[in-house]
C-alpha cells in the first residue's frame, strides 16, 4: 500500500485502507488534476484514459478525473486542450503532510495565458479523510483565488468547474447511471444548469453499486449550478447563468480585483450505492455541522 506522499515519477500517490488510492498528477503540461480516484469495492470512480475506455467514452480528452478550470477568465481558455488554450501549472511542487488520519495536500499554482501571461494565483488545498464504516470517503477541495496581474473577469460560460468529475464510463447515465441533485431532480435533462446544493453520480462498476458527490458550500462566494451531462460529466459552475438559464439579460460572470482574493469550498464524497442508500443528505449535513467548516 502506498504512503501517504509517495511519489510515482509525476505523481502523487495517497494511499488507504482496503486498497482505496487517490493518484495526483502535479506537473501535467495543461493542469494539475486527481487521475484516479478508488471506491467501494476497489473500483476506479473516474475515467482514466491511460487505462484505456469504450471508444464512444475517449471524448473530450481534457475531462481529467477531477479537475478544475474555466473557458474564458481573463480571456483565456483554461477548461479545454483546444488550439490556443490556456493551461494551469505549479509554482512549486506539492506539499504532502498529514494531521491525525486526513492527508493534505496543498499544491500552489498559477493560471496562464496560451502566450504564458499569468492571470491569477490558485493556492489548492485538497484533504483526504479516511475511508468511514459504510465505505464512504470524503475529499474537499478549497481553492484561494488570487488575481495577480490586474483584475480577473470570469466570464459566463456553461464550461467551467471549480471542481469538475469525469466518472467511470460504467456510471454515465447513458449506461443506466444516475445524476440526482439536492433538491430531487433527477436526470441530466432536468439537472443540467439548475441550482442546488449537491450533485450526484451514481450506478453499478463492474457489479458494484457505488457513487460520487460534490457538495457546495453555503459559504462560496457565489452558490453552485450544475454542468452535468449523460456522458460522465459533472462539474460544479458558479459562473454560467446566462448559458444554463438561456436568458440574455442575466450575467454570471464575477470579476476579482487586483490583490483581492475569493476562496470557494467543496467536498467530493465517493459512497457506496446510489444518492439514497449512500445517505448522501445525511453526509452533507455532517459536513455543515463539522469542526472545520463552522470554523471557517
Amino acid at each position: 500500500m502506498s504512503q501517504p506522499g509517495e511519489n510515482v515519477r509525476d505523481e502523487i500517490v495517497v494511499g488507504e485502507r482496503g486498497g482505496r488510492r487517490l493518484t495526483y498528477v502535479a506537473d501535467d503540461p495543461v493542469r494539475p488534476h486527481i487521475r484516479t480516484v478508488v471506491g467501494p469495492g476497489s473500483r476506479t470512480v473516474t475515467r482514466d484514459l491511460t487505462d484505456g475506455v469504450p471508444a464512444d467514452s475517449d471524448d473530450h480528452v481534457h475531462h481529467k478525473g477531477i479537475w478544475w478550470g474555466h473557458r474564458d477568465v481573463g480571456g483565456a481558455d483554461v477548461w479545454t486542450e483546444f488550439d490556443g488554450h490556456g493551461r494551469i501549472g505549479g509554482i512549486a511542487a506539492p506539499e504532502v503532510s498529514a494531521d491525525g488520519d486526513v492527508t493534505q495536500l496543498l499544491h500552489r499554482t498559477t493560471w496562464y495565458r496560451a502566450d504564458s501571461s499569468a492571470i491569477l494565483d490558485d493556492t489548492r488545498t485538497i484533504r483526504i479523510h479516511p475511508v468511514q464504516a459504510d465505505e464512504s470517503q470524503a475529499i474537499d477541495v478549497e481553492s484561494v483565488i488570487v488575481a495577480s496581474d490586474g483584475s480577473v473577469l470570469f466570464s459566463d460560460t456553461k464550461e467551467a468547474g471549480l471542481v469538475a468529475v469525469r466518472v467511470n464510463p460504467q456510471l454515465e447515465e447513458r449506461r443506466g447511471g444516475r445524476i440526482e441533485l439536492a433538491s430531487g431532480v433527477v436526470g441530466e435533462s432536468d439537472a443540467w444548469g439548475r441550482p442546488a446544493a449537491w450533485c450526484d453520480y451514481s450506478g453499478v462498476v463492474d457489479g458494484v453499486s457505488l457513487g460520487v458527490t460534490i457538495f457546495d458550500h453555503p459559504a462560496n462566494p457565489v452558490a453552485a449550478r450544475w454542468h452535468v451531462r449523460d456522458y460522465g460529466l459533472m462539474a460544479v459552475n458558479p459562473f454560467g447563468l446566462r448559458d444554463f438559464t438561456g436568458d440574455p439579460s442575466v450575467d454570471g460572470s464575477l470579476t476579482i480585483e487586483l490583490g483581492e482574493s475569493i476562496r470557494f469550498r467543496y467536498r467530493v464524497l465517493v459512497h457506496a450505492g446510489d444518492a439514497t442508500s449512500g445517505d448522501v443528505h445525511g453526509h452533507f449535513s455532517r459536513y455543515l455541522e463539522c469542526t472545520e467548516v463552522r470554523a471557517r
